[in-house]
């Protein structure tokens, strides 16, 4: 009899390492939308380099084909042994990493280092939206955007495949063509995906208060999805895809006060 599991191909290992984060992404799960800092009821934690290979010894990295260290709860460039778990993973079987990150942190020697090791063992994706500090920092909250493209150079000059995520809203949607001409021509990124936010309620607008106290409004993009700009993972699943498929996306509204907390099912 045939396993349904054949271990033959590899495995794909999404991980969260932390939940440590230099950022106050408006959307982000773990942000407070009232001051854009970390929500209460989440816990700071963050592996180091012996409990990953208690996790993943060298045994199990050979059945992984690739990890995706994402950064749902944390950035994983916040993990202190980060470098190491890297250079583990790399040492130790033929898995390939794919790692997402604001790129806002470490310094020069860090991302130069990272670049050397990971020459055609790994895609560091760097999130860029804007041209600018205002543009890119109106979503990216707390993030320098000079530190991220000397970041992204300096990954790049080592051998390092950097591949540029951008999500588009209202406020960065005709800029575009700038953006791609920064990552592609400046930065020496090799790859991009371009997509809207999936995270926004049914009226496209969202309330937010920085950490400054300061009132503020992250609005939806108006392109259409056919946009030939676009360059989406596929499918968009923003609330109208979940109501078109049969789903919904839920919503906790607190209408005492008419702030919201939204779980999303996605």
């Amino acid at each position: 009899m045939t396993s349904i599991y054949n271990l033959d191909k590899g495995l794909v290992a999404w991980i969260d390492l932390t939940t440590f984060c230099n950022a106050g992404c408006p959307q982000c799960h773990r942000t407070d939308p009232n001051g854009l800092g970390k929500i209460d009821w989440l816990p700071l934690l963050s592996w180091n380099l012996e409990k990953f290979k208690n996790a993943y010894p060298p045994s199990t990295l050979r059945m992984i084909k690739r990890f995706e260290i994402c950064g749902t709860w944390g950035d994983p460039i916040m993990v202190k042994d980060i470098l190491k778990i890297c250079r583990y993973i790399i040492e130790n079987s033929n898995t390939y990493i794919q790692l997402n990150t604001n790129g806002g942190m470490r310094n020069d020697d860090f991302w130069w280092e990272l670049g050397i090791l990971s020459r055609n063992r790994m895609q560091v994706i760097f999130d860029v939206e804007g041209i600018n500090q205002e543009m890119h920092s109106y979503y990216r909250r707390k993030v320098n955007f000079e530190t991220l493209k000397l970041n992204i150079q300096n990954f790049t000059a080592a051998g390092g495949n950097a591949f540029a995520h951008i999500i588009i809203f209202k406020h960065n949607q005709d800029y575009i063509e700038q953006i791609l001409d920064m990552c592609y021509n400046e930065l020496e990124m090799t790859d991009h995906l371009v997509q809207p936010s999936n995270r926004f309620n049914k009226e496209g607008k969202e309330d937010y208060v920085d950490d400054k106290g300061n009132p503020f409004v992250l609005e939806e993009a108006t392109l259409p999805l056919d946009d030939p700009r676009y360059k989406l993972p596929a499918p968009h699943r923003d609330h109208k895809w979940w109501e078109e498929t049969g789903n919904a996306m839920v919503y906790n509204k607190d209408t005492s006060n008419e702030k919201s907390h939204k779980t999303r099912n996605f």
